[in-house]
């Protein structure tokens, strides 16, 4: 079974009135001798459409006497209590669901073979507490469904209509369209904000690009301007072997140094 325990706290409501209240007993009442029947001897039931309003969810309960078929907690009212007291009662005995209820959705005929079987007396109660231990805990399980979902998993035709016309239905309740075309415009803007930021994107890495492109372009300019004006400077050398050999060629220049014979006018007179 879900841990439903943990999905609510504890809060001590204050501000129901009496005809709000009942006590939370462990021991479920048996038995139909104090069930109300109107004029014409029909059987009124009371029951609860649970939801939790944060997470648009109904938590419904299995069938008792068919396990397979899920049903909303509800039950005969009594002599002795209101149709909300009688609501809430059945809904604590068989989800252990404590709340608020928030509106009346309305009277609901179940139908049979020979005419109408009882009248559902179907309140909206918005989830306070969802307990681990409640009576009908070894008879009953518990889910939660969404809107859809449950109008699927429902086959009772009057619990459907409850459905349909509870909160969460977004047949009956034009801010549920609202919601959707508001939800559709901002997903809208939320896209065209993304291409924006990714065109941004885009541009800034083609600005990058051209930038560099013309970096290497000045670059390859300023190589080849120092490549055509280069001059080859005096090799500045402090090897000795070099040192040596310019030594060596001065001193034979010295050695084959030659004399020219001087030649006076009187050797170059004709006889």
């Amino acid at each position: 079974m879900p841990e439903f325990t943990k999905l609510f706290k504890k809060k001590k409501d204050t501000s129901q009135s009496n005809e709000d209240t009942i006590e939370y007993s462990m021991t479920a009442r048996h038995g139909k001798s104090m069930d109300v029947v109107d004029k014409d001897g029909i059987r009124q039931v009371a029951g609860c459409l649970p939801i939790d309003p944060i997470h648009k969810r109904f938590l419904l309960v299995s069938s008792s006497s068919n396990p397979g078929i899920w049903v909303i907690p509800k039950g005969g009212w009594e002599t002795n209590e209101t149709q909300k007291q009688a609501a809430m009662r059945e809904t604590w005995e068989e989800a252990g669901v404590k709340g608020t209820i928030t509106r009346h959705i309305g009277i609901f005929a179940e139908k049979s073979r020979t005419g109408v079987k009882a009248h559902h007396w179907i309140y909206e109660m918005e989830i306070k507490e969802v307990t681990k231990k409640f009576p009908e805990q070894k008879k009953r399980d518990r889910r939660w469904f969404s809107y859809e979902e449950a109008m699927v998993a429902v086959k009772a035709p009057y619990i459907h209509d409850a459905l349909s016309m509870s909160s969460l239905s977004p047949l009956v309740h034009p801010t549920s369209i609202k919601d959707k075309k508001k939800k559709k415009r901002n997903k809208k803007k939320k896209e065209e904000s993304e291409k924006k930021e990714s065109d941004l994107e885009s541009d800034a890495t083609e600005d990058k690009k051209k930038k560099k492109k013309r970096k290497n372009k000045k670059k390859e300019k300023k190589d080849s301007i120092e490549q055509d004006t280069h001059t080859v400077a005096p090799i500045i050398t402090n090897d000795e072997t070099t040192k040596q050999s310019v030594q060596s060629l001065d001193q034979q220049l010295d050695q084959t140094h030659l004399t020219l014979p001087i030649v006076t006018p009187s050797e170059n007179k004709p006889n």
